[in-house]
């Protein structure tokens, strides 16, 4: 039969495993479960959003939503959509307007209700004949609909695609967003 003891962390006297408190300073003593290594930590997961706001009616959707359970606009990192009190102002976050992801854009297009939307392209820095395409057809769709469209940010080597198509007399360029406010009779931002 093995006998347990347990120091004393105050006086270092050796007491036997059965006590709490130290027989010769009356301190508590550690319990054998102290000296055991602490169990590792848990990594920390980092939070989940509880809910996603949409940017064109402001529903709450769950955080893994790909379409707005309000109004069916795409919650897609691609294209960011901020319904401001006087318009809706729809920013295109990739890097390329192509062939490849054009239409990604239709369901957000769809899906705006607005009459006045500003579509914010800085951040694209290359646009093929299907994303200038992509663009034109909807200033038509929203022309039968009674709503305007204007784009803003669009850099020389786009426009100079835009030209180049013969274009550039449908779509309604600005340099920035005050530029196309001012130009519905909006104060600029």
């Amino acid at each position: 039969m093995s006998t347990q003891f347990l120091f004393c962390p105050k006086c270092g006297f050796q007491n036997t495993g059965k006590n709490n408190f130290c027989s010769r300073c009356g301190n508590k003593l550690r319990t054998a479960a102290s000296f055991a290594p602490a169990a590792p930590a848990a990594p920390s997961a980092p939070p989940v959003p509880q809910e996603l706001r949409c940017g064109n009616c402001g529903h709450a959707n769950p955080p893994d939503a790909e379409f707005c359970r309000g109004c069916s606009m795409p919650m897609s990192a691609l294209v960011t959509v901020d319904n401001q009190d006087d318009l809706i102002y729809i920013k295109l976050n990739m890097p390329e307007l192509d062939f490849e992801n054009h239409r990604v854009l239709a369901p957000v297009f769809k899906a705006v209700m607005r009459k006045k939307i500003i579509v914010d392209v800085s951040a694209v820095k290359w646009m093929d004949s299907t994303g200038i395409g992509a663009l034109v057809s909807q200033v038509y769709r929203f022309t039968r609909t009674g709503q305007e469209m204007k784009i803003v940010g669009m850099n020389s080597k786009i426009l100079g695609a835009v030209k180049q198509l013969q274009v550039d007399n449908v779509l309604e360029l600005f340099e920035t967003v005050s530029h196309a406010r001012v130009s519905w009779g909006l104060t600029p931002s």
